[in-house]
């Protein structure tokens, strides 16, 4: 994996988010990441 996507990774992965990858058709990165205003509003 290249340095940039190690880096990627370590920063979603620090925000409790994910990053899955799809390589069956091409190449698709999806980024997840929690909303700290959706978790506030939950209580």
């Amino acid at each position: 994996m290249d340095s940039e996507l190690c880096q990627l990774k370590w920063g979603v992965t620090k925000l409790n988010g994910s990053l899955p990858f799809d390589t069956a058709h091409g190449a698709t990165v999806r980024i997840t990441v929690p909303n700290p205003a959706e978790k506030a509003k939950r209580g």
